[in-house]
């Protein structure tokens, strides 16, 4: 990914989250009416159950620590610390801004899933999206493109899940997507300096 386009991408997903955190929430017609248009659809409702597990910390921390754990043994030990820096790193940003911004949960309907935190920004969709994708940027190169396209899929899914079990509105869920991107384009340049310099 060139310079400009890793900007555009920046810059839309910043563009995004701030318009989701401005305007999203309770009262927001297009929110309630996407979340009420997703929402407890027999067809999605349990599927999404699974997807939604894809996203937990159950699922994204062991896979992180294993991908660390296998980037350790092939003594890839720069590229282990950075995965789990961007992992766990995000973890504690998404956690930060759900304390400070402390969006309440939809209330229109019944949660279909126990939750425990607030609701913005969605953090199985940021932390989906951060995990899966640092995960697919570090794989060998002849399979990465896959790997990428998978990991946006998956996130995709993840964050759509959250909604259609009633316990994110769509906002909460772009941001979280936003976010993740974000965070995770600190990885790609890291990668791409390093691949640059060659190895050391």
């Amino acid at each position: 990914m060139t310079l400009p386009v890793r900007l555009a991408v920046t810059g839309i997903s910043l563009a995004l989250f701030l318009a989701m955190l401005l305007a999203g929430g309770s009262g927001w017609r297009w929110d309630e009416g996407v979340y009420l248009f997703l929402y407890g659809d027999p067809r999605l409702a349990a599927p999404a159950r699974f997807v939604t597990e894809l996203g937990g910390w159950k699922m994204l921390v062991p896979a992180a620590f294993l991908g660390s754990a296998a980037l350790f043994a092939a003594h890839r030990r720069r590229d282990a610390a950075i995965l789990l820096a961007m992992t766990m790193g995000g973890r504690l940003l998404v956690w930060l801004m759900k304390e400070v911004v402390a969006r309440p949960r939809p209330a229109l309907e019944d949660h279909l899933v126990a939750v425990g935190s607030a609701s913005f920004p969605s953090g199985h969709g940021a932390n989906g999206l951060i995990t899966w994708l640092a995960l697919a940027l570090l794989i060998p190169r002849k399979s990465r493109a896959v790997a990428i396209t998978a990991a946006l899929i998956l996130a995709f899914l993840i964050g759509l899940s959250r909604v259609v079990l009633g316990v994110h509105w769509p906002s909460d869920v772009i941001a979280g997507w936003a976010i993740g991107l974000i965070w995770t384009g600190g990885l790609a340049a890291i990668i791409r300096g390093k691949s640059a310099r060659g190895p050391s």
